[in-house]
């Protein structure tokens, strides 16, 4: 008697570059790899990222141009239609609109809602659309078979938020050999100095880059052959490009595919943020056994364990703060072993051990 694969979709409305985006191929892989029936949905079928979706997956799109609030139909067709176990969709409004979705189906799939980040960093001041999306959560979250938060702080926000929701626990996943041999591959269009600071990451307030610079700026009479490299585009990437453009000891290549190269031979990776979940960048570094330096956010602190496993800055506003913890960085670099076998906490496989847990 042959047995029927569970069927696992995921739902997300594009494949542009995006954090979310890349968490979602991962585990659609993964997912893939251990024997599920995977399908991969998206409204808008142009994403720069389509190209790096597993090619065994199913892509299902519902246009070129489809926009999320035109597409309940087609959402609610597939769901009828397909009749997958379960739904996995990310994140806030999204989840929002699959579970409405799931709802107006008559095949009711359980919904598994993945939380990747804080609404209320992200509609600070918003005090209508903060009430509005706490209000959903409180609503709709229970209705679904699962609420995933990537880290233990975002587990306790939503817990309190949505009590009554089934809400876990569960790392985003990282393929080890992937990052590895990725991290052999020069993919830069640049002369790579041989000595800098590496950030990487979306360019918008929330990484409190200034205070980054600034430090950088601080420690450059005692480390004068150094360069801060600056990764990625962003709402901030032409203020700090037009402010720094005298600034010969910072760079700014734009967007890279993946930073693996550069991380494997940065002398240290920082990060200024004042918000995090739980930052790919640091856990990509670890894999990479580079030392970080990050601010004091909720998902710094969970990924470093407190300090154990890179340094941390004692605010996220202070620039002698952090400019001391990035000396201090480039001057006693962590045990590259300690760092792997943290970096292995977040490993695919882990992640999956988990995965198969509640998709039974």
């Amino acid at each position: 008697m042959t047995i029927k694969k569970l069927k696992v979709s995921f739902f997300i409305p594009t494949l542009d570059i995006g954090g979310i985006q890349r968490v979602f191929l991962n585990t659609s892989s993964l997912l893939f790899n251990a024997g599920y029936d995977v399908d991969f949905i998206i409204c808008r079928g142009d994403g720069i990222l389509q190209t790096e979706l597993n090619q065994n997956i199913n892509l299902i799109t519902f246009g070129k141009n489809k926009r999320l609030r035109n597409s309940v139909i087609n959402l609610v067709k597939y769901i009828n239609n397909s009749e997958p176990d379960y739904l996995i969709t990310g994140s806030d409004i999204h989840n929002h609109f699959a579970i409405l979705c799931n709802f107006l189906s008559r095949r009711k799939t359980k919904v598994i809602a993945t939380q990747h980040n804080y609404y209320d960093e992200d509609i600070k001041g918003k005090k209508i659309y903060r009430f509005f999306f706490n209000f959903l959560i409180t609503k709709l979250y229970p209705q679904t078979y699962k609420v995933i938060s990537v880290s233990e702080s975002l587990h306790e926000y939503i817990s309190k938020l949505s009590p009554k929701a089934n809400n876990i626990k569960i790392h985003n996943p990282f393929c080890t050999k992937d990052i590895l041999s990725k991290s052999e591959i020069p993919n830069i269009e640049f002369n790579l100095p041989d000595n800098y600071i590496l950030f990487a990451g979306r360019l918008a307030k929330v990484k409190n880059l200034d205070l980054l610079i600034s430090s950088f700026n601080q420690i450059k009479n005692r480390f004068s052959d150094f360069k801060l490299i600056i990764i990625g585009t962003g709402p901030e990437l032409e203020r700090l490009s037009k402010d720094n453009k005298n600034n010969q000891s910072i760079i700014f290549p734009g967007e890279v595919d993946h930073c693996y190269y550069l991380i494997k031979h940065a002398k240290v990776i920082a990060l200024s943020s004042i918000s995090e979940t739980l930052p790919s960048i640091l856990i990509e570094s670890l894999f990479l056994k580079k030392t970080v330096v990050s601010t004091p956010t909720l998902g710094a602190l969970e990924v470093l364990d407190h300090g154990k496993y890179g340094y941390l800055s004692n605010s996220i506003d202070r620039i002698d703060d952090f400019t001391e913890v990035l000396i201090e960085s480039i001057d006693r670099p962590l045990n590259e072993n300690l760092l792997f076998k943290r970096a292995l906490d977040f490993s695919a496989e882990k992640i999956l051990e988990q995965y198969n847990r509640i998709l039974t």
